[in-house]
Parts: structure tokens; C-alpha cells; sequence
């Protein structure tokens, strides 16, 4: 079995459609819906400024052209105020 066949404990498989949800971008509320039909790289991570964060970050930033010319959309959420970004 490979890494991409193992089913994940809350049903999904890597490449399945994420269930719908709403989230808060820069004061305005969006749900995963608005991105139906697009390529979208979701990412989530713990706490801002913790170590897996920036690493996370610094790479999707440092490949940011690549992601963009093919069209991919990069959204990062974590449980964090405002404030704290």
C-alpha cells in the first residue's frame, strides 16, 4: 500500500475533495467553495511563529512563482487571532 492509498482516519484520501468549511482571510470571511474548480494547496499548522509554521511558510513562499504560474492557490490556516499574523 502506498502513502497515497492509506486512508486517513477522518475518511479522506490524499487527492479527495476537501469538505466544505469557512474560514477568516484578512478581516473577510471565505468558504472553501469559493475555490471549487481551482487547484488549491490547503495547508494547516498549530500556532504563528512556531518552527514547523515558518518552515511551512518560507517553502510555499520560496516556490510561490512556481505554484502561481500553474495556477495553484496557497491558503494556510491556523486557530490564531488577527492579531497574531
Amino acid at each position: 500500500m502506498t502513502d497515497n492509498e492509506i486512508l486517513r482516519s477522518d475518511g479522506l484520501k490524499e487527492g479527495n475533495a476537501a469538505p466544505g468549511f469557512t474560514f477568516k482571510s484578512k478581516n473577510q470571511r471565505m468558504n472553501l467553495a469559493d475555490f471549487r474548480d481551482r487547484k488549491v494547496v490547503l495547508y494547516f499548522y498549530p500556532r504563528d511563529f512556531t518552527t514547523g509554521c515558518t518552515t511551512e511558510a518560507s517553502e510555499f513562499t520560496r516556490d510561490y512563482e512556481k505554484f502561481k504560474n500553474a495556477g495553484i492557490e496557497i491558503i494556510g490556516i491556523s486557530p490564531d487571532t488577527d492579531e497574531s499574523h
